[in-house]
């Protein structure tokens, strides 16, 4: 038995998140969905905060156009659409822990994001049969921290998977391709979480510029490209209690961006 966790679906107002980012003095041009986003969930919720969460990229890139008069939306429903971002996230706390910790001690400002009575939870099961095959998606960030520092890198950096695997000569014999690399690393934390994965397949990816700010008292913040990679696939529960832990934690680096939270459905 593990410590009983909820998802959790709420809406943002794009409008307020974008006074945000200025508020807060972030690049206007080229910040990612998730560093704003996680910046607007801390302000709301404090250590509430969903973490793995997810977002639709797509919603908040056209909510950006839109702000700046380009691809405005012809009809008034996908204007309203437009405005808002939905927001899913694994919590510690239901739905009125979240909403008290918000109307306590988030800013007018912050609280003005949060789309009325969107916030919604539900309890997750407190256990997987073991042999259940259920179908995922999850958006990852496939890197390799460095355990020994060279002429390259220090001690610590993180390294494109992908990078990482490929030999420091120019050898014409590489066969593996970055989907093969990538889902070897998502493979390895998958049976590492108490599960066998079925099958699966690169549905999505990009090398992201991303923006992440140090904890200094005078907070300095660093562009850094990452790869960005999103699967689709079938997986099997071996250990429940693993299982448990590994969706609740979420899955490598970047989670508390958007990075990482298994999405489950039935598998056909």
């Amino acid at each position: 038995m593990t410590e009983p966790f909820y998802m959790v679906q709420l809406e943002l107002d794009l409008p307020a998140l974008f006074r945000l980012e200025r508020r807060l003095r972030l690049p206007l041009c080229g910040l990612d969905a998730g560093y704003l986003v996680h910046c607007q969930l801390r302000e709301l919720f404090g250590k509430e905060a969903p973490k793995p969460f997810f977002v639709t990229p797509d919603e908040f890139a056209s909510g950006r156009d839109s702000k700046r008069g380009r691809g405005t939306a012809t009809r008034t429903s996908h204007r309203k659409h437009r405005r808002r971002l939905l927001v899913l996230g694994y919590v510690d706390g239901d739905e009125e822990t979240l909403i008290d910790h918000a109307r306590r001690f988030a800013s007018p400002g912050a609280f003005s994001a949060l789309v009325a009575d969107s916030v919604r939870t539900k309890p997750m099961p407190d256990g997987w049969p073991v042999g259940l095959e259920l179908a995922f998606e999850v958006r990852i960030c496939p890197v390799i921290r460095k355990a020994r520092g060279n002429a390259r890198h220090d001690k610590g950096d993180e390294l494109d998977a992908f990078l990482h695997r490929l030999p420091e000569s120019d050898d014409e014999s590489v066969t593996f391709t970055r989907e093969d690399v990538y889902r070897d690393w998502l493979q390895r934390r998958l049976e590492a979480g108490g599960t066998t994965l079925l099958q699966t397949q690169m549905i999505r990816f990009q090398l992201a510029r991303v923006l992440r700010r140090n904890h200094a008292a005078k907070r300095v913040g660093k562009w850094l490209l990452r790869p960005d990679a999103t699967f689709r696939g079938a997986l099997r529960v071996e250990d429940p209690r693993a299982f448990q832990h590994l969706l609740r934690r979420g899955i490598g680096r970047h989670r508390a961006f958007g990075l990482g939270m298994l999405l489950l459905r039935p598998r056909p």
